[in-house]
């Protein structure tokens, strides 16, 4: 199963994903949780915190993949993988590559990747959700949001299910509850 969790910054997706990578594991041991994050190259106090933070969420059992890159670590996942996140992948991506255009073959591989998994897979997928806010002044802003906003929307095609976090509360958008 693919299910991918959507929020903007600080809304309590990655949270959200790991209660709910608990709940589905047969065993704490059986979680690997895929960081995408790469510390950058000049210190960054609050991304260190960031990740730091993150790390000390993780249930001690749980196995951490933070060297090998999503797209060749999907071609052998293990157990339940949750991955944190997509927009942090996406950022090193446009960093390898560069600003100007986007890394439209990573994310033809990501979508690849995905959409090959056999149907015993688990995979959480974290994706920021870039686009309720007023258009970005800066082209380099625009540019990730709207690669963003179009790679997630090709994630969610994949996805058996999706969820939208806004302030800690998950909301199901895939599949949809009918309205009665």
């Amino acid at each position: 199963m693919i299910t991918l969790v959507l929020g903007g910054a600080r809304s309590g997706k990655s949270v959200f994903a790991e209660r709910l990578a608990a709940q589905r594991a047969s065993r704490p041991d059986t979680v690997t949780y895929v960081a995408t994050a790469r510390p950058l190259i000049s210190p960054d106090p609050d991304f260190d915190e960031r990740i730091r933070a993150h790390r000390a969420r993780r249930p001690s059992p749980w196995h951490t993949e933070d060297e090998e890159d999503l797209v060749p670590y999907l071609a052998h996942p293990s157990g339940l993988s949750l991955v944190d996140d997509l927009g942090t992948w996406l950022t090193h991506r446009f960093d390898v590559t560069s600003w100007d255009e986007p890394p439209q073959q990573a994310i033809d591989e990501l979508i690849a990747a995905l959409t090959a998994l056999p149907s015993t897979s688990d995979i959480i997928l974290v994706s920021p959700e870039v686009g309720l806010s007023v258009v970005p002044e800066h082209r380099s802003a625009r540019l990730f949001r709207d690669t963003c906003g179009l790679m997630n929307s090709r994630v969610a095609e994949c996805a058996h299910e999706v969820f939208f976090v806004a302030a800690g509360l998950p909301l199901k958008l895939k599949p949809a509850t009918p309205l009665t």
